[in-house]
């Protein structure tokens, strides 16, 4: 009898905001800029620490593709700090990895330079 393995990584989702410029008619994750549309830091990082203290090994970032090209996402952005979305994700990989979390980022169509930029804090990206 051959016994069959199933496998599965433990990772936390963080959708970082459902925001997206790409119009997909087949699409249910796409959200308009709103109050709220951007996870906050905080609850971020609360994320982060229940995920690891849960024995999760991996942070999986999502976002919709170049929400910045919204207009008034870079506004709500800018609210928590940050000039754009890449720079949030990049603090919180660094989060992730000081919680012994393996960052993922799934952001959609990236040029080599942002992919080059995100690669010293991520393990893979989607």
């Amino acid at each position: 009898m051959h016994r069959r393995v199933i496998t599965f990584s433990k990772n936390a989702f963080l959708p970082l905001t459902t925001v997206c410029q790409n119009r997909c008619g087949y699409c249910c994750f796409r959200t308009p800029v709103r109050e709220g549309c951007v996870m906050a830091p905080t609850e971020a990082i609360r994320t982060l620490e229940a995920s690891a203290a849960l024995g999760c090994t991996e942070a999986l970032f999502t976002f919709g593709e170049r929400p910045g090209a919204v207009p008034g996402f870079g506004e709500m952005l800018g609210r928590l700090g940050y000039a754009d979305i890449l720079d949030y994700v990049y603090d919180l990989s660094l989060a992730a990895i000081d919680r012994g979390l393996l960052p993922h980022t799934n952001a959609g169509i990236l040029t080599y330079e942002e992919l080059d930029r995100l690669r010293e804090v991520n393990a893979s990206m989607g």
